[in-house]
């Protein structure tokens, strides 16, 4: 069974399925699309934002042969255009080829030479290709795994237990191995925590987990009429902003996909400051229970980071044909060391064949790491199962 729905999870599935493991479970508790953060949001509407993974680098030798495959078959689009850096203190655009290597490496490395992607549909790729040895079932969360091996059911077969779509104490079945690919099975409080015997911490097996610092961010989508915004930029890497650190026009983006609506869309990024001081006035755990996205909740939101876009770009007094803010309350982590400083991806406890994996597992959170921990922690798996 793998726990999650971001890109680790995608690749630890599709690597086990590559060795010829069949019956893969994965639970992810996205209620519309699977993919975690590298979903995409597609409104009623027909607006369309790449809200969560704004773009990939896949720099790494041991991934590289991956990015090739998923660029021949459209799951990942190489992104060119007006790339690099603005300063909001100025209104200065800089573009990525002029700005120098290593000084300012940007976004999640944004600035540095080497290719960007966006998602093509990778999700959808892979569970085709996948299918039927991996089964994604969507809504659900694992809330507890139970042993009945070992001294006190402290190891494998393990029984997930949790809820579907709302609807409590659902058993998902009984599985040799869980992978778990979000720090958040750690985490009291938040909608991801899991018990192990009612009663364990995963961190008590992991400590990783309890070194985890979260670096929650919110992204504002946000849709203009056709001309009513001009930018001299498609993406950009920002500094000497309080509100902001990365802006993209996702009318640029290749993968860009709107139905219906002819507009000007743009997903701007908080820092990790902003995102601090709104979740100080708008806390997302409230008497230890989860607090949902509401429109209630999202609204006070949306309005300070739309009066903080308005001014960065100029264009105050022009009304948004669409505008949400999206928490990401576990968007970014650091590592306080552990198996970091040891070179270590993934964390496997074999007696009891539990796996974590994931980008908060790493030195630094990006997309290329969390595909580097998904495919460490399938080839350790691999081989340890039957």
């Amino acid at each position: 069974a793998i726990v999650g729905g971001g890109l680790a999870r995608m690749v630890a599935a599709d690597a086990l399925a590559s060795r010829g493991f069949e019956d893969l479970h994965v639970f992810d508790m996205g209620r519309r699309a699977t993919g975690g953060r590298a979903s995409v949001r597609r409104t009623q509407e027909g607006y369309f934002f790449n809200h969560g993974l704004q773009f990939l680098r896949l720099d790494s030798p041991k991934v590289s042969s991956l990015a090739a495959e998923w660029e021949r078959t459209g799951a990942l689009m190489e992104w060119t255009g007006r790339h690099g850096r603005l300063d909001a203190s100025t209104g200065n655009f800089a573009r990525r080829s002029d700005c120098e290597p290593g000084a300012h490496p940007g976004f999640c490395s944004f600035l540095e030479p080497g290719k960007l992607y966006v998602n093509g549909g990778l999700t959808e790729h892979l569970r085709r290709k996948n299918e039927p040895g991996v089964r994604v079932e969507l809504g659900c969360k694992v809330s507890a795994i139970d042993g009945s091996g070992g001294e006190g059911g402290a190891a494998g077969p393990w029984r997930l237990r949790g809820s579907k779509f709302g609807e409590p104490v659902h058993t998902f079945g009984d599985f040799d191995a869980v992978v778990f690919t979000d720090a958040m099975a750690g985490r009291k409080g938040s909608p991801g925590h899991v018990l192990l015997n009612g009663e364990v911490e995963l961190g008590s097996l992991f400590p990783v987990l309890d070194e985890v610092r979260v670096k929650p961010v919110f992204s504002l989508m946000v849709a203009y009429a056709r001309g009513d915004v001009s930018c001299d930029f498609d993406a950009a890497s920002v500094v000497g902003s309080e509100a902001f650190q990365f802006v993209s026009a996702e009318n640029a983006k290749p993968n860009y996909d709107a139905v219906g609506v002819d507009c000007d869309s743009f997903v701007a990024l908080s820092t990790f400051e902003r995102a601090e001081d709104l979740l100080e006035r708008h806390p997302q755990q409230k008497n230890f229970k989860f607090v949902e996205q509401t429109k209630d909740y999202l609204d006070p939101i949306q309005a300070d980071l739309l009066a903080d876009f308005e001014s960065l770009l100029g264009c105050e007094g022009k009304v948004p044909v669409y505008a949400k803010a999206q928490r990401w309350g576990g968007a970014f982590y650091s590592s306080g060391g552990g198996g970091v400083s040891r070179g270590l991806k993934s964390y496997v406890d074999e007696g009891r064949m539990i796996a974590l994996c994931g980008d908060y597992c790493c030195e630094t959170s990006t997309a290329e790491n969390a595909v580097l921990s998904g495919l460490d922690a399938a080839e350790r798996l691999a081989g340890m199962l039957p």
